[in-house]
C-alpha cells in the first residue's frame, strides 16, 4: 500500500532563509505547503519545490535536485532552522549572501525566425557527421557555435570533455587535477570525466589551464518552471589574478559516445551533468574551439584563493623532504626527512587542508630523523601527491 504524504508543517517559516557553504548557496522560501529554493541567478518561477518528507525532511520534485532530500537541522526551542543537509553537504543558515557565491546566468537564447527549418537541417547533418565518427570536424555554419552546443546538448546523445589538448586519440582513466571540496571523492576518482552539457565543457577547452593560480569554480544546472520546462543555467568563476590575465587559449571540444560512461550524482537520487567512466573511452570527434566561441566569457567572476595558493606552497615545501613514497590503492604512504620546519609546514598544511580536501585523512608517525604520513583519500588527489614527490614511486599492491 503507497503511503501518504507526509502533512506539511503548519509553520514553514523556520525552514526559510539563507544557506551557505563556501561559494555556494540557496535561499529557501516558504511557499503553499511546499519550500521554494534556488541559487542566486535562478529567475522568479523556476524555484525547485521542496516537499514534506518526514520530520524536518523535505525532498525536491525539480531542479537540480530533483530526487533528493534535503533535512533541516532545528534545534528543539529554536525559532530557525540552523543548517540544512544535501547528502553529504552542509550548508549553514547566513545573514547575506558571500561576495564570492557562484551566480548563475543563462546562455545567449537560441537564434529563432524564418530559417528555424535551415538552422536544425545544418545542426542535423553536421549531428550525422558525429554519428558517423571522425578525428576532427570543422565548424563552418554560419550559426553561432553556443547554438549548435544548445542543439546537439539537447538531443540527449552524447557526452563531451573540453581540453586544451587538441590531439587526444584516447582518454585513459587518470586524474591529474584534484576538485578541492569534496566530501564524497566523486569528483576525485581515476576515470575518464566528461559532462552531458556541451556549454559546460567549452569552459574547459579555452581556459589555459598552465596559466591559472588557485582553482577554478563552476557549474552547469538545470532548473525548471512550473510546466516542467528547463532553463539550464552556469556559473563560472577564477582567482582574481588569474581572471586580469585573461588565461584563454584555443582548445578542443571531444564529442564522446556515452557508453561507457555512468552518471555522477549529488546526493542520493539527484543525478549531476557530470559522468565519469573507468575504462578507456575513443571520442567520437572533436571540434577546434576558441575563446570569443565561448558566451560566458563577460560573465566569468573573480574570487580570492590566497589560502589555496598557501596550501599549495606548503605542500611544496614539505614535499621536498620526501625521500621515499610507497602507493596503495587505497593510501600513500611517505617518509620524509625530519626537521621542525618540516613538521611544522606538515601541521600548517593539513590543517588547513582539511577544508579543501575532507576526504582526506592523514597518520603521521614522526621517529627521530625521519617520518611516514600516511595518507588516504580520493585516488585523484593521492596521484597528484605521489607524482609531486619528485622520487621514484614504488607500488604496494598487497596492501
Amino acid at each position: 500500500m503507497t503511503q501518504p504524504d507526509p502533512a506539511p508543517p503548519a509553520d514553514l517559516a523556520p525552514y526559510a532563509g539563507l544557506y551557505v557553504m563556501s561559494f555556494l548557496a540557496l535561499d529557501v522560501a516558504a511557499g503553499d505547503g511546499v519550500l521554494l529554493a534556488k541559487m542566486p541567478g535562478v529567475p522568479d518561477g523556476y524555484e525547485m519545490h521542496l516537499s514534506p518528507a518526514g520530520e524536518h525532511a523535505f525532498r525536491a520534485g525539480s531542479g537540480p535536485l530533483r530526487g533528493a532530500t534535503v533535512t533541516f537541522t532545528l534545534p528543539e526551542g529554536d525559532r530557525a532552522a540552523t543548517a540544512l543537509q544535501i547528502g553529504p553537504y552542509t550548508l549553514g543558515r547566513a545573514a547575506a549572501l558571500p561576495d564570492d557565491a557562484l551566480r548563475l546566468v543563462p546562455p545567449p537564447p537560441p537564434g529563432t525566425g524564418a530559417d528555424d527549418e535551415a538552422r536544425s537541417a545544418a545542426f542535423d547533418a553536421l549531428m550525422a557527421q558525429i554519428a558517423a565518427g571522425g578525428a576532427e570536424i570543422p565548424y563552418t555554419l554560419d550559426y553561432p557555435l553556443h547554438e549548435f552546443l544548445q542543439y546537439v546538448t539537447a538531443s540527449d546523445r552524447y557526452l563531451f570533455h573540453g581540453s586544451n589538448n587538441t590531439a587526444i586519440d584516447e582518454f585513459v582513466p587518470v586524474r591529474r587535477s584534484v576538485e578541492m571540496g569534496d566530501p564524497t571523492g566523486r569528483g576525485n576518482q581515476a576515470g575518464v570525466y566528461a559532462t552531458d552539457d556541451a556549454l559546460w565543457a567549452l569552459f574547459y577547452a579555452v581556459v589555459d589551464r598552465e596559466r591559472l593560480r588557485g582553482g577554478m569554480r563552476n557549474m552547469a544546472v538545470v532548473f525548471h518552471d512550473g510546466a516542467g520546462n528547463p532553463l539550464h543555467l552556469y556559473a563560472f568563476s577564477l582567482h582574481h589574478e588569474s581572471l586580469a590575465a585573461a588565461p584563454w587559449t584555443e582548445g578542443a571540444l571531444y564529442i564522446l559516445p556515452r557508453d561507457p560512461f555512468g552518471q555522477q550524482s549529488v546526493a542520493p537520487g539527484a543525478l549531476t551533468a557530470e559522468w565519469v567512466s573507468l575504462e578507456p573511452v575513443r571520442p567520437l570527434a572533436r571540434l577546434r574551439v576558441a575563446p570569443q566561441q565561448f558566451p560566458f566569457l563577460e560573465h566569468v567572476q573573480a574570487h580570492d584563493d590566497s589560502a589555496l595558493l598557501r596550501v599549495g606552497d606548503l605542500r611544496r615545501q614539505w614535499l621536498a623532504s620526501v625521500q621515499h613514497a610507497v602507493s596503495a590503492p587505497d593510501r600513500l604512504t611517505l617518509t620524509l626527512d625530519w626537521d621542525e620546519e618540516t613538521a611544522a609546514a606538515v601541521a600548517a598544511y593539513v590543517e588547513l587542508q582539511r577544508g579543501y580536501m575532507p576526504a582526506a585523512r592523514y597518520d603521521l608517525r614522526p621517529e627521530g630523523e625521519e617520518a611516514q604520513l600516511i595518507i588516504s583519500g580520493p585516488p585523484a588527489y593521492l596521484h597528484v601527491l605521489a607524482s609531486s614527490t619528485g622520487v621514484k614511486e614504488e607500488r604496494d599492491n598487497h596492501a
